[in-house]
């Protein structure tokens, strides 16, 4: 019987902490086996399920980033691959004061994908998601308003939409 040299990652969770910016994304991929890889690049989704799918196939994708500049784009594009995508407010990772003093993209996106490998339930709570049926321009109108809110009120995205369409 002949052995496979080819790695398979078939119903493993592999999650993905991105801190996004407007010209690159630093990226964070963790296994449930504790391996962690950190890279930069474009700020691209296809690019980043290219590289999932190259290095860790048939695994069950599952990316957190903060909410920020680009609102609820980077959600659609990674949910387009069928990337899982969370969206947490910065204030609800954990940090410690080295994070303050020693501020760096990979680390930001470390404690992202950490945060969503240890605790996955319990950011569920701080989470903004937009609705699916909602028409993208009115999301895009939305978004600065929703990140406004998140920041200084903490109420939730579905918050937002109960007030402004009523479910």
């Amino acid at each position: 019987m002949a052995q496979s040299k080819k790695i398979n990652f078939n119903g493993q969770n592999i999650y993905i902490g991105i801190d996004v910016h407007l010209k690159s994304w630093s990226v964070t991929i963790m296994t449930e086996s504790g391996y962690k890889r950190t890279h930069s690049q474009k700020p691209s989704a296809k690019e980043l399920f290219e590289h999932l799918k190259k290095h860790y196939p048939d695994g069950k994708y599952q990316a957190v980033y903060e909410s920020g500049f680009s609102g609820y784009s980077t959600y659609y594009a990674l949910k387009e691959y069928g990337i899982e995508c969370m969206i947490i407010h910065a204030a609800d990772v954990p940090t410690s004061q080295y994070d303050h003093v020693m501020k760096m993209d990979a680390i930001d996106s470390e404690k992202l994908a950490k945060s969503l490998k240890g605790s996955r339930k319990s950011i569920s709570k701080s989470i903004a998601k937009p609705p699916d049926y909602a028409d993208r321009r009115e999301l895009k109108s939305l978004s600065y308003f929703g990140s406004y809110v998140l920041l200084f009120g903490k109420v939730g995205f579905h918050s937002i939409c109960e007030v402004i369409y009523g479910i």
